[in-house]
């Protein structure tokens, strides 16, 4: 019987020990995974608590700072100036300073009409990988040169401080998705950094999504009834950003409303559109402050805290989303004509076009090829009248449509046609999902030229393709398009 009882308590202390080694177990095991827990939550969202992190740490010290810093340490940031030299120093160091992997862009390239010359300076690329293994890019640009006799607070010391701040405030984040903080040189006299930074991006085959250009963003409470407005000049496959923008502003609360505007290209974005990406351009309304733009006046007195730190929240929550997507459903992309090529009859020539430029003379197959998870249903294809750095794009005329149901898909345009069109591809997936791509076409008619013109023609080509060496394209490009 003594046995008996020992056994019995003996299996009740072993019971014992057992659960609570189990419990304890349990325990760390349950410690370990909210550890775990709380480290991937600053990565992987619960998007409420995050985007909100992120929506509150974009304040006016930071923006006041780093504009501070800008127009009072680099002010008269001209173009190749030691203070546009030294203020892409000072933009370098301070990414440098955050979680991202920072270049220096060399560039050389002559000036507009307005600015004749050769210049040379740096583009300032900071860059915040994502995590997926064959990420998209999605740009935020700002310039940093501003005119020789301007301070330029407005023009574009507001943008660099939103470039700056955003990137600090996001840099701490991982996405789904690659995020580029550019910060571009050369605007003033001809998009030249922009340009230089594109073509060599569509080159290599980058995977840019599209940009968001900040130019003039600081104020919009002078001389205007519309104090909370923020333009938004959108190319159509960027439209689906303003649906987006509109919804966080709701969300957040923001006292902002985005006005949507007719693309027009005419800042750093222009040199994204021109060679097939999405493009939008932030700028206050218009409140008849252009005129101080580029002059003394320009100074940060002039910068509406409050407006431009509502615009910097709506900007890094926007770019926060994007970046945090797992996919873009579907992604259609115009792999044929390429940009920056002459084709005659669907086959390319060797001569070489700039900014973006593709001319066809003769019939021309449109091939486009689109990245999705799920079944392609179709490919609407569109040609429409004019460029879409038009005031009435929308509006404008649709020339000729197709739909191609089966891959790859391809359109045959036979020719007829002289003179400037978007070429526009709309891919659908089999949940109606559906998304954009376009390329711009100068299409030349073919005629008959004599002998020593097309000689003459032929030396002036070979002129051109030596530009990247002899680096005046100006003219030879001139003389061949009035040939």
């Amino acid at each position: 019987m003594k046995n008996y009882i020992k056994k019995i308590i003996s299996l009740i202390v072993i019971f014992c020990f057992f659960n609570f080694f189990i419990i304890d177990l349990e325990a760390q095991n349950n410690d370990k995974l909210n550890v775990e827990k709380k480290v991937v939550s600053q990565f992987l969202y619960d998007e409420d608590n995050i985007f909100s992190d992120i929506f509150n740490k974009i304040n006016n010290t930071k923006l006041r700072y780093y504009i501070q810093e800008i127009v009072n340490n680099f002010p008269y940031r001209e173009t190749g100036s030691k203070s546009c030299k030294e203020a892409g120093n000072y933009i370098y160091e301070r990414f440098s300073e955050m979680n991202l992997t920072v270049d220096k862009q060399k560039w050389s390239s002559l000036g507009n009409i307005y600015n004749p010359g050769l210049y040379i300076s740096n583009n300032i690329i900071a860059t915040q990988k994502g995590e997926k293994s064959n990420p998209y890019t999605i740009v935020f640009s700002a310039q940093y040169d501003c005119n020789k006799k301007s301070p330029g607070a407005l023009d574009n010391g507001a943008g660099v401080a939103a470039l700056l701040t955003i990137a600090e405030v996001l840099s701490v984040y991982r996405f789904n998705h690659t995020i580029k903080y550019i910060a571009f040189s050369g605007e003033e006299q001809g998009l030249l950094g922009s340009y230089s930074y594109v073509k060599n991006a569509y080159e290599n085959n980058q995977k840019i999504l599209g940009v968001i250009n900040a130019d003039i963003i600081g104020n919009n409470t002078y001389d205007t009834n519309y104090p909370n407005l923020i333009r938004a000049y959108v190319t159509h496959p960027f439209k689906w950003m303003i649906d987006l923008m509109d919804e966080l502003i709701k969300s957040y609360d923001l006292t902002l409303e985005i006005g949507t505007r007719p693309y027009t290209g005419n800042s750093d974005d222009k040199a994204f559109d021109d060679y097939g990406y999405a493009a939008m351009q932030l700028y206050q309304a218009s409140n008849n402050m252009e005129n101080i733009f580029g002059t003394k006046q320009d100074t940060i007195e002039l910068i509406n805290f409050s407006y431009l730190t509502n615009i910097s929240k709506l900007i890094a929550i926007t770019l926060a989303n994007i970046a945090n997507k797992k996919n873009f459903e579907p992604k259609p992309i115009i792999e044929y004509p390429k940009e920056d090529k002459k084709y005659v009859n669907n086959k390319s020539k060797l001569i070489t076009l700039s900014k973006g430029k593709i001319k066809v003379k003769g019939d021309i197959t449109i091939k486009v090829d689109v990245e999705s998870t799920y079944k392609i249903l179709k490919v609407e294809f569109k040609l429409i009248r004019g460029e879409n750095e038009n005031e009435t794009n929308e509006g404008r005329e649709i020339i000729s449509e197709y739909i191609d149901e089966k891959q790859p898909f391809t359109w045959d345009i036979v020719n007829n046609y002289t003179g400037l069109y978007t070429i526009r591809a709309t891919a659908y997936n089999e949940y109606n999902e559906n998304n954009s791509d376009e390329i711009e076409i100068d299409f030349i008619k073919s005629r008959v030229v004599s002998k020593t013109k097309n000689t003459f023609f032929n030396i002036l080509k070979i002129f051109q393709n030596l530009q990247k060496i002899i680096k005046y394209p100006i003219f030879f490009n001139y003389i061949i398009k009035k040939y």
